[in-house]
């Protein structure tokens, strides 16, 4: 064949020839070796790694290097160019070189890259010299293998044996000789190894149980001597740091990975020294029985014995207490996975991967103000410097962490300071066993700073950890910003929508509530608190009084019943430099009950709304703050409505009315509830039951969303009329006879109580409500609020008078007269005291006002149609013997707030008209006044002792009238009852009536017809002629207005 060049195999091995052909071998490749020239190092350097790859790749178990002969006589090209046979050194496919007895391999001259064995470290694409990357094993397999094939002293395997040698002396030698150096990295990598640092894994070497060398039996040739039986290596997070020596225990590696990672390791283990007793425990024990496996082994190096025994003793020296700092980011390995389970055991794990918030939000100008903690209050700052005030600053703890810390977060330890950069190092610690300090250091670009007109209000309610067993409704409120907050639920994280404000439900008491902003966390707001545990007591009986614009709670255990006053549970963990109106997108602070308002605002339009999630109970503090709420999202008088949103609204409110009660009774230790509800008779058929059937529909479902066992299923309900009369009789005040007059919101209801009888002789409902009588009637009289209350002194009064005077100025629509409405209430609430007292004052200066003049006509008409109804009584032959001689009016409701604050003078005037239409001779010759002590909460307390209820669909309610006839035409009642307003009311007749008499007081022939019309238009003989009488009275005053 041509000198210099090796023909590949013939046809029947293709593969082998693709891509190469003509193998190209150097001329002088043997000479080159043995003599090497200027330059020529890195052949034989690559000479070197090919071949100590072919001779050790059998001993690991790796099979691939193959050894192919070809013939001359193989095929006619062979014996064309060939003229002895030639050895071809393949891996797998790959042609590696040619087989020579003398260098054992001659490399290719274009050996393409290819993929090789993990420990072929010495391989990039290129092979170098393996000398100082082989362990001890491979080094000795090595020299033995190049011994017994350098039968002929070639000068480069000479060489190369005696480089391995002397690379396997090196590291014994400096040991030996106490390099300083070698020893300080010695005695690391065996306190790393004995101590079995984190990070540190130990790996024995595998090997091949027989090999055979291809190279060595393709030469025909045996290996002289055996290798250590053993071989291990120790990685440091993935990067060898050491191979086992029969000298030194472990020889270092020298590479600049290598040297990273031992100083790594020292650092981890002056932590593990300083704040590990257990690992020093451990790794003096281990020394010891290293020592003792180690006692007779004649090869290791005495020196390294020393060292061992130096290591125990140190490691056995016990060192002072001190908490445990840390710094994050930690650093690769598992030092401070150690260091945290040994002083916070192993429950924080899923905190340790990511313990801090993504960056550090500071409120500037917020500091010991804006975190409604005290304590993270006053230990959350970050001290001012030249260029900014002092900032609060948001706990920078992360999600991960706050999920699982609990109580073990010490609330007093958080510290932040400034660093020369601009960041802030910010730190805090945790409690477990022992105490860990853990600290960050948030650069200039991780920092985010909220002015507090950005920073968002967050709340909590109900803010009290109670028992999962018995509690699992919890709400978690944010206003303002772009700020998000987020809340456990069931284990994983749920966040609010992206809005001015937002209401999210928790099963558990939310202790962490975390920040976000752009996708990340923003710090997390600890809300610990000691764990509220109610002494148990008996099963509770909810009540329930709808009126029309409030509704009633009470509560009954055992024989005691008592209105629902749950304390002020909403706990602020956040403060925005502008207040959030908690009261109208959330809960009012002050405590709850008994009467919520019967006003709803839906914030959005689901068809089942979750309470304070979807909408909420109007709780506004100020007619101020409810005049700026949008009337088209509000809804009131809901109780007689039926449109869907109504219905939407009502099913949302008696949901949140009974989430109240329930939290009520479990704060009272209730085990369980049922429910019992007041129906007024003035309800259609089919709304008592439709109203009936929603709280049997909600029970379950209340049930099941705060966690309050439902004792009952079955709801029972009892009129309204008879809980009231339960209740007057109850407290002692009334014996025999006695008139019920409950003014509220929307009617009021007259129920006469005989004696000895166990419900009400009469009962009728009348549209004298507290908005009846002003309601209208202020709308009758454009600008009588402003005159009527223009020169009150108490300005807020005034101001709330002009709100409502403009609501009603402005009610075009439905939905504008049912705000309106609410804010009559909400005026009447917030200064009916002040009101009264203006009107009065108004009254004895002779200068009546329009308002008090509607009040004082409803009252005047109720109280005569009382007398009305009891003339009617003695007329009935079944029921006159049962009227006492006393008869004693009480007064209940809302609505009779307006009467008690009037002087004695005004009461008195007014009591003239029960005997208006009550003839001379009637039994009843004695009458007084009596005002309920609990005007909004008299129904609900009689319910609770009421006997008289049923659990079944209820039905029509009785229909209870006296069996006379009026006494005379509705007409001359009408005529009769305005003569006498005249006579004790002028003033306020002439404002209302006007029109209807002369100057002499007498009813005139135009306003005799026109009563005579009114009556005829609106009186109804089929129904109720008291109710009749009622409307007659205020249409005719509409007319007039109209005129």
């Amino acid at each position: 064949m041509p000198e210099g060049m090796t023909f590949l195999p013939d046809e029947k091995d293709i593969e082998l020839s693709s891509g190469v052909g003509i193998v190209a071998a150097p001329l002088n490749g043997l000479q080159s070796l043995a003599a090497p020239r200027a330059g020529l190092k890195m052949e034989e350097d690559a000479w070197r790694g090919l071949l100590a790859f072919c001779l050790l790749a059998d001993a690991w178990g790796v099979d691939g290097v193959t050894v192919k002969t070809i013939r001359p006589e193989q095929s006619a090209f062979a014996s064309a160019v060939l003229r002895e046979k030639i050895s071809l050194v393949l891996w797998q496919r790959e042609v590696l070189g040619v087989l020579n007895r003398q260098a054992g391999i001659v490399p290719a001259a274009q050996l393409r890259t290819v993929e090789l064995p993990e420990r072929v470290f010495w391989y990039d694409g290129t092979f170098h010299d393996p000398t100082d990357e082989l362990n001890e094993r491979d080094r000795t397999l090595l020299i033995c293998r190049l011994s017994a094939m350098n039968q002929q002293g070639e000068a480069a395997v000479q060489r190369f044996i005696s480089a391995l040698t002397q690379a396997g002396l090196r590291s014994a030698q400096l040991v030996a000789h106490q390099d300083e150096k070698t020893m300080a990295n010695l005695a690391l990598r065996m306190k790393a190894i004995l101590g079995q640092t984190p990070g540190v894994e130990e790996q024995r070497d595998p090997y091949a149980a027989a090999p055979v060398n291809p190279l060595l039996a393709a030469l025909g040739l045996a290996e002289r001597d055996e290798p250590p039986a053993l071989s291990l290596t120790w990685r440091y997070n993935g990067t060898i740091i050491a191979r086992s020596s029969s000298a030194i225990y472990c020889e270092g590696i020298d590479t600049s990975e290598a040297e990273a990672a031992l100083e790594n390791i020292a650092q981890d283990i002056r932590m593990l020294e300083q704040y590990s007793p257990t690992w020093r425990q451990n790794l003096a024990r281990r020394t010891q029985d290293w020592l003792n496996r180690h006692q007779d082994d004649r090869a290791l190096l005495p020196i390294v014995r020393t060292l061992a025994e130096e290591i125990r003793y140190q490691a056995g020296v016990p060192l002072p207490a001190e908490q445990l700092r840390l710094q994050w980011p930690w650093k690769a390995g598992g030092v401070v996975s150690t260091l945290w389970h040994e002083a916070l055991g192993e429950e924080l794990d899923a905190g340790m991967v990511n313990p801090f918030a993504d960056e550090l939000c500071l409120l500037p100008g917020g500091a010991w103000n804006a975190l409604g903690d005290a304590v993270l209050s006053r230990l959350c700052v970050l001290p001012g410097d030249a260029m900014e005030p002092a900032a609060a600053v948001v706990p920078p703890l992360s999600r991960e962490l706050a999920a699982c810390v609990g109580d073990r977060l010490m609330m007093e330890s958080f510290s932040f300071r400034r660093t020369e950069d601009g960041g802030v190092c910010a730190s805090f610690a945790l409690r477990g066993k022992d105490q860990a300090m853990l600290e960050r250091v948030y650069a200039p670009g991780e920092i985010r700073r909220l002015s507090m007109e950005e920073a968002p209000t967050v709340a909590v309610w109900p803010c009290l950890p109670l028992p999962e067993r018995s509690w699992r409704a919890y709400y978690v409120y944010i206003h303002g910003g772009t700020i998000r907050a987020s809340a456990l639920h069931q284990g994983r994280w749920l966040i609010t929508e992206d809005r001015l404000f937002s209401v999210l439900k928790t099963e558990s008491f939310p202790e962490m509530i975390a920040l976000h902003a752009d996708g990340r966390c923003l710090g997390v707001l600890p809300n610990s608190l000691p764990p509220c545990q109610p002494a148990r007591t008996e099963t509770a009986l909810g009540l329930l009084d709808v009126g029309a614009s409030g509704i009633a709670l009470g509560l009954m255990q055992g024989e005691a019943a008592e209105p629902v006053q749950v304390p002020g549970l909403v706990r602020t963990l956040l403060r925005g430099g502008k207040a959030a109106p908690l009261s109208e997108e959330f809960l009012p602070a002050a405590p709850l009950g008994p009467v919520l308002p019967a006003a709803v605002e839906l914030f959005n339009q689901k068809e089942e709304p979750i309470p304070l999630v979807d909408g909420h109970i109007l709780t506004p503090e100020t007619c101020t703050a409810l005049a700026g709420r949008e009337a088209k999202a509000m809804h009131s008088a809901w109780k007689w409505s039926v449109d869907a949103p109504a219905r939407r609204a009502r099913r949302m409110m008696l949901h949140q009315a009974m989430l109240t009660a329930s939290l009520a009774a479990v704060l009272k230790g209730a085990p369980s509830i049922s429910w019992r509800i007041a129906l007024p008779e003035g309800m259609a058929a089919e709304g008592r039951r439709e109203l009936w059937q929603e709280i049997s529909d909600l029970a379950p479902v209340v049930a099941a969303s705060c966690g309050l066992p439902l004792k009952d299923k079955s709801v029972s309900h009892g009129d309204e009329s008879l809980a009231l009369g339960t209740y007057l009789r109850s407290e002692g005040t009334v014996r025999g006879g006695f008139m019920a007059l409950d003014v509220g919101s929307g009617d009021a209801s007259m129920a006469l109580w005989l004696r000895g009888m166990n419900r009400p002789a009469v009962r009728c409902n009348l549209p004298l409500g507290v908005q009846s009588m002003l309601l209208d009637g202020l709308m009758q009289h454009p600008g009588a609020l402003e005159s009527d209350f223009a020169d009150m002194p108490d300005e807020n009064a005034r101001q709330s008078v002009l709100l409502l005077a403009g609501q009603l100025r402005a009610a075009s629509g439905r939905k504008e007269l049912e705000k309106g409405r609410f804010l009559l209430d909400q005026c009447l609430n917030e200064y009916g005291t002040a009101l009264s007292a203006h009107m009065n004052n108004r009254f004895a200066q002779g200068r009546t006002t329009v308002t008090q003049s509607l009040v004082l006509q409803a009252f005047a008409a109720l109280l005569a149609l009382s007398g009305l109804v009891m003339e009617q009584v003695r007329r009935d032959p079944l029921l006159n013997d049962y009227l006492p001689a006393e008869m004693t009016f009480i007064m209940a409701g809302k609505g009779n707030q307006l009467m008690n604050a009037m002087p004695e003078y005004l009461k008195s005037a007014l009591a003239q008209f029960v005997r208006l239409e009550m003839s001379g001779d009637h039994p009843v010759r004695g009458m007084r006044f009596l005002f309920s002590a609990a005007p909004k909460c008299d129904t609900i307390m009689g319910l609770a002792r009421m006997t008289e209820v049923r659990t079944d669909p209820p039905a029509a309610p009785k229909n209870l009238r006296a069996s006379a006839q009026l006494p005379m035409p509705p007409d001359l009642l009408m005529m009769r009852f305005l003569s006498a307003f005249r006579s004790v009311f002028p003033q306020a007749s002439h404002m209302l009536y006007g029109h209807v008499f002369d100057q002499a007081g007498m009813i005139t022939r135009e306003g005799e017809n026109l009563i005579r019309a009114t009556a005829a238009r609106y009186f109804a003989a089929a129904g109720e002629p008291e109710a009749a009488l009622a409307t007659c009275l205020t249409e005719l005053r509409q007319i007039i207005a109209d005129e």
